[in-house]
C-alpha cells in the first residue's frame, strides 16, 4: 500500500519557519508538535530567511485548481 505524501501550504510553512526564526521554539520540537520532520521545518526557516516572503511558491497545478475553484 502506497502512502501518499502530505503536502503544506505556504501560509503553513510560512508560520512555522516565523516560530523558529523568531526563537519562540526550537525545529526539533515544533516539528514534533507539529507532525514533521525537523530537518523539513529546517529547511522551510532556511528558505523563508533566504528568499522571504516568496519563498515555496505554487505549483501550477495547484495555482489552476485554485483558480478554478474561485
Amino acid at each position: 500500500m502506497t502512502q501518499k505524501r502530505k503536502r503544506y501550504d505556504k501560509q503553513f510553512k510560512i508560520a512555522a519557519a516565523r516560530v523558529v526564526l523568531g526563537g519562540e521554539m526550537r525545529a526539533v520540537d515544533l516539528a514534533r508538535e507539529l507532525g514533521i520532520k525537523d530537518s523539513t521545518l529546517r529547511r522551510w526557516a532556511q528558505e523563508h530567511e533566504e528568499i522571504g516572503e516568496n519563498a515555496f511558491p505554487e505549483t501550477a497545478a495547484r495555482r489552476s485548481t485554485r483558480i478554478t475553484r474561485s
